[in-house]
C-alpha cells in the first residue's frame, strides 16, 4: 500500500463549495498512474513493451461526505488486481481518520495501432512486482433494467481530450453530472455514488446525445454517437 497526501483546492471545488465527482476521479486516478509508473508499467513503457496505451473501462466510487477546500486528504492505493483480462486498482480517500472515499478502476491494455484488448500474460512481465490477490468488489459492467428516454446531449471538446485524442475520463463524469442535471439544486448535495462504464471511444467534435432512466434510487445516463453506438453509461446515486 502506497499513500499519498493532497489539499482540497478552492478553484477545484464546484458551485456547491464541494469537490466534484470528476475530481475526485482525476486525483484517484492520479495516484493510481503514480503507482503504476513507479511499478514499471505506465503508458510509456506500456507503449514500449507491447505498442499499447492503457486504458479505462470501469470507474466507481462511493463518497461518504462532502470534501471543501482546505481538507487534507490522505489517499491510500493498493497494487493491482488481475480479473480476467483487466487490472483491477482500488484507492481509499481519508480525511484524517475518517474514510471519506473508495474508489474501484479497472484498466485494458489495448493494442495501439489494431485497437484489440491484450492479454494480460503479455502485459504481466513488464511490472517490477507479482500482483496481489484481493477480494473482488463487484465491478461490473452496468446492466440497467429501466426504460430509458431522450433528454437532450453535448458535443466533445478538444479540450476534453488526452494525448491519445479521446475523452478523458474525468470529462465523462462532468458530461454524466451535467445530462443527469447534478447541480440543478437550490440545496448543495454531494455525489454519493457514480459509476461509468467506458464503451466506446469518442473524439473531439462528437455529438453525444443522451439518454437517461431511473430505478431503485439509482439515476442513469447514457451517451449514445450519431452511428447508435452507446459511448458511455453512467449510474449515480446523490
Amino acid at each position: 500500500m502506497s499513500e499519498y497526501t493532497k489539499m482540497v483546492e478552492t478553484m477545484e471545488c464546484d458551485r456547491f463549495r464541494y469537490l466534484p465527482p470528476k475530481q475526485i476521479v482525476e486525483h484517484c486516478m492520479s495516484m493510481t498512474l503514480i503507482d503504476m509508473e513507479a511499478d514499471g508499467c505506465d503508458g510509456p513503457a506500456l507503449e514500449r513493451g507491447c505498442g499499447a496505451v492503457w486504458m479505462a473501462s470501469h470507474v466507481r466510487f462511493y463518497q461518504f461526505a462532502p470534501l471543501v477546500p482546505g481538507d487534507f486528504l490522505t489517499y491510500r492505493t493498493f497494487p493491482r488486481v488481475i480479473e480476467g483480462n483487466r487490472y483491477i486498482y482500488y484507492v481509499e480517500v481519508y480525511r484524517g481518520d475518517q474514510m471519506v472515499v473508495r474508489f474501484d478502476s479497472s484498466y485494458i491494455p489495448v493494442d495501439k495501432t489494431a485497437r484489440h484488448v491484450l492479454r494480460i500474460s503479455q502485459v504481466e512481465p513488464l511490472w517490477k512486482t507479482p500482483s496481489r490477490t484481493a477480494r473482488s468488489r463487484n465491478l461490473r459492467r452496468l446492466r440497467p433494467a429501466v426504460d430509458f428516454v431522450p433528454c437532450g446531449g453535448d458535443s466533445v471538446r478538444y479540450s476534453d481530450c488526452d494525448i491519445n485524442g479521446h475523452m478523458t475520463s474525468g470529462a465523462y463524469l462532468s458530461l454524466a453530472c451535467d445530462g443527469l442535471r447534478f447541480w440543478e439544486s437550490t440545496a448543495p448535495r454531494f455525489m454519493q455514488m457514480i459509476q461509468l462504464d467506458f464503451a466506446s471511444e469518442v473524439l473531439p467534435g462528437t455529438r453525444l446525445r443522451y439518454e437517461k432512466g431511473e430505478g431503485d434510487g439509482v439515476q442513469y445516463l447514457r451517451g449514445v454517437k450519431p452511428d447508435g453506438t452507446v459511448a458511455f453509461t453512467a449510474a449515480c446515486i446523490f
